[in-house]
């Protein structure tokens, strides 16, 4: 099933999206009852479907039995409008309702299913442009109000005020519903890690104590080389404890006396044990 989007005319010059084939719609293409007649497909659905051939350009869809005319492709960084919602066909907005009586969906005050999107003036902010349209929201509420709203929900829908929001990466629910908690995470995964690095640090300032410790009373650190684990495969099982038998092997193997109250140590033929 194709994923379609519905776009005013001047939706594509707005956003500077370019064709890389064909053409994409203009004001000429949103007139009133329009109908289907022409279509722009995504880059991905030029390449599944075309297989990126030129000759896309002027055949014919048929889109819930009604055909209409391959007139563009759009490049292939524009997925859509709304982030994790790609599109394989877009469609004027007018063509609406060749799908639907007008009366069920473009005549009913009280559904919501557009997205105003469209360019800042030269010069402005998004600041200013919020400021612009709170100060002109009380009048289009009044003016839009649902006649089918009870008393209740009309004081709702004419205290509503609109507001300019960043769009330069697309419209993003999962964003507005997740950035606090994303920020939060974000937060606590610094935070772990700066205490791990600390934590770190002490350690290697306690290892450098330790070993200074041990340069002062002429003692050093003797390594587990692979010598000392092959000798470990020669012990017998005395001792069950991993550790312990690789203490064992080490100490039988350079010749040294093992610091340890274990009685097992002693069953070692050759180890010699202070205690």
């Amino acid at each position: 099933m194709a994923r379609v989007l519905w776009l005013t005319g001047s939706t594509f010059a707005v956003l500077g999206v370019p064709p890389i084939r064909g053409r994409l719609f203009t004001d000429e293409d949103d007139r009133l009852d329009c109908g289907i007649q022409g279509v722009v497909i995504s880059y991905g659905f030029w390449q599944s479907e075309f297989g990126g051939r030129d000759s896309a350009i002027g055949s014919r869809l048929l889109i819930q039995g009604h055909p209409a005319e391959v007139l563009g492709v759009t490049p292939p960084d524009f997925f859509g409008l709304e982030v994790g919602n790609n599109f394989d066909l877009a469609e004027p907005f007018c063509s609406v309702t060749a799908f639907r009586p007008a009366t069920s969906v473009l005549a009913r005050r009280e559904l919501f299913w557009l997205t105003v999107m469209g360019r800042l003036k030269p010069g402005w902010s998004t600041d200013q442009a919020s400021v612009q349209l709170h100060a002109i929201s009380p009048g289009l509420f009044e003016a839009t109000e649902p006649d089918a709203y009870s008393t209740k929900s009309q004081s709702t829908y004419r205290a509503f005020r609109l507001a300019a929001y960043p769009a330069a990466n697309g419209l993003s629910d999962l964003r507005k519903t997740y950035d606090a908690s994303l920020l939060l995470l974000l937060g606590i995964t610094g935070l772990v890690l700066l205490i791990a690095c600390a934590n770190l640090a002490n350690l290697m300032l306690g290892k450098d104590e330790v070993l200074t410790g041990m340069a002062d009373l002429r003692l050093r650190v003797l390594p587990y080389t692979a010598d000392h684990a092959l000798h470990l495969f020669d012990l017998p099982l005395h001792h069950s404890d991993p550790f312990d038998r690789q203490i064992i092997a080490q100490a039988l193997w350079e010749k040294i006396p093992v610091v340890t109250s274990d009685e097992k140590f002693s069953l070692y033929k050759g180890l010699r044990i202070v205690w």
